[in-house]
């Protein structure tokens, strides 16, 4: 789990990409941290929330609120329904970090209007190469770029995020981050060349 500093709000736009909101958040999210979910009548229409809210809230993380609205391009539709509850926030965040990695191209810019007054961040996790950024607040200043190096997003993660789960009786095993399992350590494939053969020769049998 996560530390126990000063609460946080991120602020995510629900994406048909599920995962990609995540990363991110997880690398730098504390426990008890907040979520507002953004959410057009696509999203709550295929119901892209629903994974990746109850992902977070396994990390820790609690769901503040769902504001919904018919879609995400428009920076004044955006900037409008999210200012009340921008305006009701006041001091309460430490820092309020919105993450661009859902929506569309003109979504930030509706973010950055609704909380502009509580001189928020924006935080952006990148695919290749996987890193994560975060943008200060008026853009003083290039951004603070780094590897990811703490989140604990796992393949069951990925694949209830997607609607899947491991087969039953399945014997799944972890074997990254952390030691690499002895058995996968004294595996011969690959480096006896007899047994590899011998093992080509029995699956092609």
């Amino acid at each position: 789990m996560f530390g126990e500093d000063a609460m946080n709000l991120f602020v995510l736009v629900s994406t048909g990409q599920k995962v990609a909101n995540l990363p991110p958040v997880l690398e730098i999210a504390e426990s008890g941290d907040q979520i507002l979910w953004v959410e057009s009548d696509e999203a709550n229409q295929s119901d892209w929330t629903s994974a990746p809210r109850a992902v977070l809230e396994e990390y820790g993380l609690v769901t503040v609120d769902v504001v919904r609205l018919a879609h995400v391009n428009d920076p004044s539709l955006l900037a409008t329904t999210l200012a009340q509850f921008a305006q009701s926030v006041a001091d309460q965040y430490a820092t309020i970090y919105l993450v661009t990695n859902g929506g569309t191209k003109h979504t930030p810019i509706g973010l950055l209007n609704a909380f502009q007054s509580r001189a928020p961040r924006l935080l952006y996790g990148d695919e290749r190469p996987a890193m994560y950024s975060i943008f200060p607040s008026g853009f003083s200043q290039p951004p603070q770029v780094a590897p990811y190096t703490r989140h604990r997003l796992d393949l069951a993660d990925i694949l209830r995020l997607n609607g899947y789960t491991f087969a039953t009786g399945s014997e799944h095993q972890r074997i990254r981050p952390g030691a690499i399992p002895q058995a996968i350590c004294q595996e011969r494939y690959g480096v006896d060349e007899t047994y590899t053969y011998d093992l080509h020769n029995q699956h092609f049998a």
